[in-house]
This record gives structure tokens, C-alpha cells and sequence, in this order.
């Protein structure tokens, strides 16, 4: 429903004409919260900027004083042509043969569809022949004190993702520059006095058809944009002189591996984790085989990392000497809410001008008859549903074989773990009070980011 999930005019008593004219809508209300995010609303400002001409310039989700001039028509010619059969992808995961697959598609969706020849490709980004740098703000309401409240961050497009070497090249270079605390362009940021902290936006994205690279500061000033851009590279071309060690690089390129074997049902289902990297690729015409099967990358990536120049050609090639970039500095204002609420006061004030009689009660009509659509009971038949049958009555349970190693009863598992091996030790613990048994947890997700055993928090982290 249009009205409902997209925007709409409304009173603020549904049915007085005579009270408040006021913009509606799911969606509309949804990417004003979006916005209300200092962090979303930087993300995006920076996306605008690197994609100044493709799709991505623009708010997927729609940019909230824009959508009230969005009508149906525009919304049904967009989605016939976007959203038809012949611009999907369809994947699937797990054994059911593709044909079943196909024929369920083809009898419960497509044949009631025409083809359609479309080229919907998005083209590669023009580039930018000079780096850019801009100074935009967001609402920070009633703050009395402004200061520290400031991000600052350098984002550079990359090359396409269709290429998968360069994609994990640039990937790894990420992981040395940024992974931990010694790394060395977050141990810059950490330890700067330009900020309080990283910018969450910190790393690499693959979101779009060409990868981005972001670092930055949150908590930090408009006058020391110039110092943090500085200081980001001054360590690019550190590491670009002096390389990165190799064993930080092994370790990198070992954390690397490890995420693109494990099989893990967190978040979502592994199956659904494969579909969703295959379809990264995939969607921009390149073949998804190599997101699924990474293993001949990662082995030409440990001949070339042994290479003295990897780190640093790469440092030179996608950071230093590439000119797309941006540096976007995005300072709180305490007034912003109150100017945009006065904005979109006055636009609605002009509509409300123009509105007749018949305006006004087409206005209450449409109030009076969505409000009693969303009160009507829904069907809950409708609803698909999963009894006691679709459940099989037992578990699969992996039975271990026990097999001491020297005086330790050991116990193994053979499982489909993607030539990965999974150690779980059992310690025992010496006698602990209550309290210390409650901050076990606490002391344990410690452990491996503070400093022992000798080491400090950063050497205890590259490792």
C-alpha cells in the first residue's frame, strides 16, 4: 500500500481538516530515523561523494525530502522495469536438484511474465582527476558544548569487485592496516589526540560494484581535519617505505583464510552466508565460483606476499596515488533539526494552500480507510507454517572416539569443518569466590586485548 509504506499527506486529527497538515508514511518516517544516525548519515554523505554519477550517489533507501515527490505511477514504472523477472538472480543452496527448482520458478512465478531484454549494468565509476574535500554537518540537539563531537574520515573507491585477486589483495591490505591495535593506521588513530577514537566507518566495503576504503576519527574538531589527513599519511607512506613485517602479514593473511573457510551458523545459515557472497560477484556479471572456492587466491596470495614490494605496492597503488578520494569532515549543529523541521513546516504549509474542499476530505477519506484496513484482523491461515511433521523426531548427534594423547583424555570429532581443525580445552580452575566467578566472563573477553605474559596490549593483539 502506497499510502501506508510510502508517504502520504495526513492530518494530525485524521479527521479535522482544520489540524495540522502532516507527511506520513512507513518508509518516509523509517530514513528519517536512518538519518538521525550521525554515523549512517556519514556513511551515506561519503558514498554520495565517491559515486558522483552512478547509482550509488544516491539513498537506497530513499532520501526523506525527496520521498513525499514520489508518485504511485513513478513507483510502479520503476519497479516493472527494476524488479521484473528478467533483471533477478536466482540462487539456491542444499540438494534439491536445480531442475525441481527451476520448475517450481518457472510454474508458481515466471510464466506469468513476458521476457523482457534489459541492460540495467552498472557502469564503472568515472573518475575523479583531483581529491575532494567537503564540510557538511548534522543535527546534534540542546548540546550546550559542540566540541569533540566532530568525524572526520578519508574514503577512496577501489577497483571493481568482478576482479576476486584484486578483491582479496585489497582486503588483506585492510586487515594489516586496520585489523588490531598493532596495526599500524588504527594504532595512529588510537593513540592520536585529534580524536577519540576510529570511525566506525574504518575499512573496507564491498557493497558496491567497485570495493571502498575508509579510515578516520570520531570525537574529534573541525580544525584538525587537515592534522588527521596528515596523519593518515604519514603512516601510508611509512608503510609504503618500510613494508609491513611478515609476521603480520601471515597472521593477516591466516585470519584471512580462516574466515573464508569457516562454517559457521551465526547471524544466518551458512547456506544463506554462500549464497549471499556468490551473489556479490554474480550480480555484476562475473562468475561467483571463485567467492565459493577461494582456496587457489589465497595460495597466489602467499607466493606474493613473500615479496618485499606487496605491502607497499599495494600502499602505492589503491591508496597513494589514487585521486578518488574523499576527505569529509561532518561537524555537529545544534540548530539543524529545528531549520529542517521549519523547512518541512513551510513546504507543507504551501501544499496546504493550494488544497481545496474535495483536497481536504479526499485527505480524511484516505486516513479513515487505511486506519480501518490496519485494525482489521489478518488471516493467520495465510501464513505458512511448520508443525510437528516437518520436525524429524531425532537429533543428529556426532559421536567422538576417545584417543589420549600422552596422559590427556582427548576426545575426537570427524566433522565436514572445510580443513579446518576446532580445539576446545578444559581447564580446571582453582577454587574462586563469587564475585571472581562473576567477572570471569569479563576477565576472559580481556585477554586477548590487554597486555601479559610480558606483552603489551599491541603485540598481545598480533597474535
Amino acid at each position: 500500500d502506497f499510502a501506508q509504506e510510502g508517504h502520504r499527506l495526513e492530518f494530525a486529527q485524521s479527521d479535522n481538516p482544520e489540524s495540522e497538515l502532516l507527511f506520513k508514511g512507513v518508509v518516509f518516517n523509517e530514513m528519517k530515523g536512518a538519518l538521525s544516525s550521525p554515523v549512517q548519515r556519514l556513511g551515506q554523505e561519503l558514498q554520495h561523494r565517491l559515486f558522483p554519477t552512478t547509482t550509488y550517489h544516491h539513498n537506497s533507501g530513499g532520501d526523506p525530502e525527496a520521498i513525499p515527490s514520489l508518485t504511485h505511477e513513478q513507483l510502479k514504472a520503476f519497479h516493472a522495469r527494476h524488479y521484473h523477472p528478467s533483471n533477478a538472480l536466482f540462487l539456491t543452496y542444499g540438494d534439491i536438484p536445480a531442475t525441481e527448482h527451476q520448475e517450481r520458478f518457472e510454474a508458481q512465478a515466471l510464466n506469468r511474465f513476458q521476457a523482457l531484454t534489459l541492460d540495467l549494468a552498472i557502469p564503472d565509476e568515472r573518475r575523479c582527476p583531483a581529491p575532494i574535500t567537503d564540510l557538511i554537518h548534522y543535527p546534534l540537539d540542546g548540546a550546550e558544548n559542540l566540541r569533540d563531537q566532530t568525524h572526520i574520515v578519508l574514503g577512496w573507491l577501489l577497483g571493481p569487485i568482478t576482479d576476486p585477486l584484486a578483491t582479496l589483495r585489497a582486503r588483506l591490505l585492510s586487515d594489516i592496516l586496520l585489523d588490531n591495535s598493532s596495526s599500524p593506521l588504527r594504532n595512529a588513530l588510537e593513540t592520536s589526540d585529534l580524536g577519540a577514537a576510529p570511525s566506525p566507518l574504518c575499512g573496507f566495503d564491498t557493497s558496491t560494484r567497485e570495493a571502498t576504503f575508509v579510515c578516520g576519527l570520531e570525537g574529534s574538531n573541525p580544525e584538525h581535519a587537515e592534522a588527521v589527513e596528515a596523519l593518515i599519511f604519514n603512516v601510508l607512506h611509512q608503510v609504503a617505505a618500510e613494508g609491513a613485517p611478515q609476521e603480520a602479514i601471515d597472521a593477516a593473511l591466516h585470519q584471512l583464510e580462516l574466515s573464508e573457510r569457516e562454517i559457521t551458523g551465526d547471524g544466518f545459515p551458512y547456506g544463506l552466508r554462500l549464497l549471499m557472497e556468490a551473489q556479490t560477484p554474480a550480480i555484476h556479471g562475473a562468475d561467483p565460483l571463485p567467492a565459493l572456492d577461494s582456496d587457489p587466491l589465497l595460495a597466489q596470495l602467499q607466493v606474493e606476499s613473500r615479496d618485499a614490494d606487496f605491502v607497499p605496492r599495494l600502499v602505492r597503488e589503491l591508496l597513494l596515488n589514487n585521486l578518488h578520494r574523499v576527505r569529509l569532515t561532518m561537524a555537529p549543529d545544534a540548530e539543524l533539526s529545528v531549520q529542517q523541521a521549519a523547512a518541512e513546516r513551510e513546504r507543507l504549509a504551501t501544499i496546504r494552500a493550494a488544497l481545496t474542499g474535495s483536497d481536504q476530505a479526499r485527505i480524511a477519506e484516505q486516513a479513515r480507510i487505511l486506519a480501518e484496513r490496519q485494525q482489521r484482523q489478518d488471516d493467520p491461515e495465510l501464513l505458512p507454517k511448520v508443525t510437528l511433521h516437518d520436525v524429524p523426531p531425532e537429533l543428529k548427534i556426532a559421536e567422538g572416539a576417545a584417543r589420549p594423547v600422552g596422559k590427556l583424555p582427548t576426545t575426537w570429532y570427524a566433522q565436514g569443518t572445510n580443513g579446518m581443525v576446532y580445539l576446545q580445552a578444559v581447564l580446571d580452575l582453582p577454587a574462586l569466590q563469587p564475585d571472581e566467578v562473576d567477572s570471569l566472563p569479563l576477565f576472559c573477553a580481556c585477554l586477548s586485548e590487554v597486555g601479559s605474559a610480558g606483552r603489551d596490549y599491541r603485540a598481545t593483539q598480533a597474535r
